[in-house]
């Protein structure tokens, strides 16, 4: 079995094969389709996110910040 990948739209439930390939016309044929996620921008979902971040207290054993960044980067000393 070949495998040919292309992007498309499906109109009103047709998938139109792009015209440089015609070897595939009237041929009997295997689809597997995959839907390209939507990248949101909805700031309400990003407020969403680093409201379930803040719950996860990650920072809170940090007492003194700026000791703990010369300790990361270990370029202080």
């Amino acid at each position: 079995m070949k495998a040919l990948e292309f992007q498309t739209y499906v109109k009103n439930g047709v998938i139109k094969i792009p015209d440089n390939y015609p070897l595939y016309n009237n041929r009997k044929v295997k689809v597997i389709m995959l839907l390209q996620e939507e990248v949101s921008n909805d700031k309400e979902e990003l407020l969403e996110a680093f409201r379930e971040i803040q719950k996860l207290d990650v920072f809170s054993e940090i007492n003194d910040t700026v000791e703990w960044q010369k300790q990361l980067r270990n370029e202080w000393e």
